[in-house]
């Protein structure tokens, strides 16, 4: 309706390569981006972003990180989302074996996909090539953290809102639900930490993490073959980590 809804200040990506020409280290933010959100047309998400008080939504998208070509290895060291009274959401990575010649065999996968005149063949044999390749990767560990800004403190007063009861009743009700929506993962270890550390969270909202970062890098069938068999061991091979305020 002839309305500005999202603006962006400025998009930026910076590019290096090393003087031995191995590595590639890369840059890209997103930043001053704004949305505004006063012409969502539902009443209910219109009463959800007044209590939350996101009426304007303002922040940035950061990413950062290096590409070895000789080993594939891939690091995220920063993929993150900052926005302002939300909170902050970042996710880093590393694998290894994602070397060009893998890349190269993807996109000859996907060429010969969109070539076939069988589209549902294309896309079958396109899944099976993938599946494939990705056995040449490793994985090194990955994390995911989100630092709050304020938005748990105005979430928990909004669903408590609905129920009754204010923020502080509402956390006390979500801990003791905790225990029962747990249970159905039959880890007992992992069960703790997400307990333990959800519960620090709500008592004290600063940050929450989960980590996977196994001893030694590990090759994806190994991974992949975990899975299948044993998700609780799966869990203690990736070294699953959940913590709060850290």
């Amino acid at each position: 309706e002839n309305k500005q809804v999202v603006t962006i200040g400025e998009i930026a990506g910076s590019y290096e390569l090393s003087d031995d020409e191995n590595t590639v280290e890369a840059e890209t933010a997103v930043t001053g981006i704004k949305i505004d959100t006063t012409s969502a047309p539902d009443p209910n998400a219109q009463e959800a972003i007044q209590a939350l008080g996101l009426q304007t939504i303002a922040g940035d998208i950061t990413m950062k990180g290096a590409w070895t070509l000789a080993d594939g290895k891939m690091d995220i060291t920063e993929y993150s989302f900052d926005f302002a009274d939300i909170g902050r959401l970042d996710i880093n990575f590393s694998i290894s074996g994602y070397t060009l010649e893998l890349v190269k065999s993807m996109q000859e996968a996907m060429k010969a996909a969109e070539a076939n005149p069988d589209k549902a063949a294309g896309q079958q044999a396109l899944g099976m090539s993938m599946m494939g390749l990705a056995q040449q990767l490793i994985y090194n560990g990955a994390s995911i953290r989100f630092d709050d800004a304020g938005i748990t403190a105005k979430a928990l007063e909004f669903a408590g809102k609905q129920q009754g009861v204010d923020g502080k009743q509402m956390a006390q009700s979500v801990k003791g639900m905790l225990p029962m929506m747990l249970g159905a993962m039959n880890m007992p270890d992992l069960q703790k930490q997400i307990e333990s550390a959800v519960i620090a969270y709500l008592d004290e909202p600063k940050s929450l993490t989960v980590s996977a970062n196994p001893d030694q890098p590990l090759p994806a069938p190994q991974i992949m073959g975990a899975a299948m068999g044993d998700p609780a061991n799966l869990v203690k091979t990736l070294n699953v980590q959940v913590t709060a305020n850290d």
